[in-house]
């Protein structure tokens, strides 16, 4: 039976403990995720990276794909992570970020859901030391959640002055299968590199300083994943 979410309170969560790496577990079984700007230099080498509209404000969001269909994680095999890194997103779970004030970080607190099969009374690491203060592993959860908020205004000002130089498109990813139906993946966007290269030189100029260049050309190399991707989906399609 599972619980209502709670905040994280150290007298009432004394005694919890968090488990590590079940990456079998429904918390982890999602086809993408949100990352942000800092994050991308590190998870281009692992991770196909787009762009998404956030479904409640319509504010683009930078996101990795995980999967080619709802819900399906194919990051996931065997128990296992077939990555050498780990986006922010994926390493805060089960925890949630409850933020009363949206623009204020201090107004910000952890929330969990004590039913999670990743929270235990006596199994994996404890979040609170012996006289209530943070573990590490709670600290590191906290620095997580502090980049990821940190992170998003970094990402959602780069993504609008990637709108406003019109280099932001509509993309489809089509995918020729082996044995399966060929598959389509919608509702992404990509940097329309003819528009990037017919950039006037100030434009191009602004773009290196402010490290805009730098990210594009990152997430533009990323898309060689997709391959990876097809080739799990098949094998994975294959087993059943």
């Amino acid at each position: 039976m599972r619980h209502a979410t709670e905040i994280l309170d150290s007298k009432k969560h004394q005694h919890l403990h968090i488990i590590n790496n079940r990456w079998s577990d429904a918390c982890y079984q999602a086809d993408n995720v949100n990352v942000v700007m800092s994050e991308l230099q590190n998870l281009v080498h692992d991770y196909p990276i787009f762009i998404a509209k956030n479904p409640n404000t319509g504010q683009f969001q930078l996101r990795a794909l995980l999967g080619l269909k709802g819900g399906v994680n194919l990051y996931v095999k065997d128990g296992q992570w077939r990555a050498h890194c780990f986006p922010l997103d994926i390493l805060s779970r089960p925890f949630r970020l409850f933020m009363p004030e949206s623009d204020n970080m201090e107004t910000g607190a952890i929330a969990i859901d004590p039913g999670s099969a990743l929270i235990s009374e006596n199994e994996g690491e404890p979040l609170f030391q012996a006289d209530g203060s943070a573990s590490a592993r709670l600290q590191r959860i906290n620095q997580i959640f502090s980049a990821l908020v940190n992170g998003q205004q970094q990402s959602a000002e780069f993504l609008q002055r990637l709108h406003q130089l019109g280099l932001i498109e509509p993309v489809s990813i089509n995918l020729t299968l082996k044995n399966l139906p060929n598959a389509a993946i919608d509702g992404l966007y990509g940097i329309n590199e003819d528009k990037l290269s017919a950039l006037p030189s100030e434009a191009l100029i602004e773009c290196h300083k402010n490290g805009d260049l730098y990210a594009v050309h990152l997430m533009l190399s990323s898309s060689v994943h997709i391959e990876k991707l097809a080739r799990w989906y098949e094998e994975q399609e294959s087993d059943l």
